[in-house]
């Protein structure tokens, strides 16, 4: 049988109208609108009431967490009756389309509040409040080429109040890390999930640090994650479609229907595990997990990377990154940027904030070494090069602080709309 083509401008205007009603983003009704006449007259710019958010069609989402008490010998109690934001962070590198040789810019930015983004300090959850002086009024994205680097969440406590300094620096002491997914069997399609569909692992301080749980945000139910043989994990990431955590001696588990399952480095942990040791973070990249771990104190400021070999179950220690890589640590999430995007930066290196692979034992100051001196330095970012092992505040090296804020074009007319 013979099929006639048909024209999509040919489409009925019911059915055209009742498929822009179901469009999520305002890109996707843009993108709608800018087909033909008749599609553009079926989706209205009515149509972008409500759907105002930015970084996530979703986010940012508040809720309110049940506990289940016989699911935790020791149920974390400051979660109820609180109030809980989850909120959508991404991070961006910006170049200059008019001068290529200037300096990238690499920022992040939240949406706390739906259609509106915080400016992130440099690697750190505070915002800019008040923003920077000179930072421009408007930023003319047109005149840049902007790559979103990568995508992450937190969680906080809502402000009790609608003061200005408790809704932009919200304490989120108590959550480590937010890894959002799409519960198993809840939406057909991950494209287009709703909240309900959501469920998130959370990586929160319990008191001794290192507890797992799961909440669905359907209902908010909150359920331990933590077996008995395991109690304190160091990081949690998305790695090929599923969620793993990481121990404190470096063993991977993966999360299986809400419980932890077989591990899968075992045969050689790395570190002790000690207080006196340092907290690892997980990286994923292409496909490839990896482990950065900080050598005890006796070593000295060093770290060395691990990649999971999943064949042997254990992990490959690595010399290096790469030279054509720079490994980025926040306290959301670790990070790859290409060293050809940010010139000025040397490849194979870390560039971490200050707590961001803090000792177990609170007593151990693990970055006096590396600053000499207590909080307070602006941007308190160091710098650790794989291949000489030198490590090193940010400031000691030309040319790098800048790419957290780079006033030398930023506050120019470089960013601003051409005068007419």
């Amino acid at each position: 049988m013979s099929r006639r083509k048909i024209c999509w401008s040919e489409i009925p205007s019911e059915l055209l109208s009742d498929i822009a009603g179901r469009l999520v983003t305002r890109s996707d009704i843009l993108h709608f609108r800018s087909v033909c006449n008749s599609w553009r007259n079926s989706a209205p710019f009515s149509l972008l009431n409500g759907k105002n958010t930015i970084l996530s069609p979703i986010l940012p989402h508040e809720f309110e967490i049940t506990l289940l008490p016989h699911k935790f010998k020791f149920p974390p109690i400051y979660f109820e009756d609180r109030r809980i934001s989850l909120v959508a962070s991404s991070v961006f590198l910006l170049k200059s389309v008019a001068n290529p040789k200037l300096q990238p810019w690499l920022f992040t930015v939240e949406e706390f509040n739906p259609g509106k983004l915080y400016l992130r300090k440099p690697l750190c959850r505070s915002v800019y409040n008040p923003l920077l002086k000179n930072f421009p009024h408007n930023l003319d994205l047109s005149r840049f080429r902007v790559s979103e680097v990568c995508k992450m969440y937190n969680l906080s406590f809502a402000p009790e109040s609608d003061n200005v300094e408790h809704m932009k620096n919200r304490r989120s002491y108590k959550f480590s890390k937010v890894i959002l997914y799409v519960d198993d069997g809840k939406c057909e399609s991950n494209c287009n999930p709703r909240i309900d569909d959501c469920a998130l692992i959370m990586l929160y301080d319990d008191g001794s640090d290192g507890a797992l749980a799961k909440i669905k945000l359907e209902n908010g139910v909150m359920s331990s994650l933590c077996s008995q043989n395991v109690k304190k994990f160091d990081d949690i990431v998305k790695f090929k479609g599923r969620i793993c955590a990481v121990d404190r001696k470096g063993r991977v588990y993966w999360e299986e229907n809400g419980v932890l399952g077989t591990s899968l480095a075992v045969y050689e942990p790395v570190g002790e595990g000690l207080g006196t040791d340092r907290k690892k973070r997980l990286v994923e990249s292409s496909g490839e997990l990896y482990l950065i771990y900080r050598c005890p104190r006796y070593a000295g400021v060093a770290f060395k990377v691990y990649k999971l070999n999943e064949v042997r179950k254990k992990w490959d220690q690595l010399e290096g990154i790469g030279d054509d890589r720079i490994l980025i640590a926040t306290c959301d999430g670790c990070f790859f940027i290409q060293a050809k995007d940010v010139p000025s930066w040397r490849g194979n290196s870390l560039v971490f904030r200050r707590h961001v692979f803090p000792a177990y034992n609170s007593v151990y100051q693990a970055d006096l070494e590396i600053f000499k001196t207590a909080e307070g330095n602006t941007l308190d970012i160091a710098v650790f090069h794989f291949g000489s092992g030198e490590c090193r505040p940010i400031d000691s090296y030309p040319g790098y602080s800048t790419v957290f804020y780079p006033r030398s074009w930023l506050s120019s007319d470089t960013c601003c709309p051409p005068k007419q």
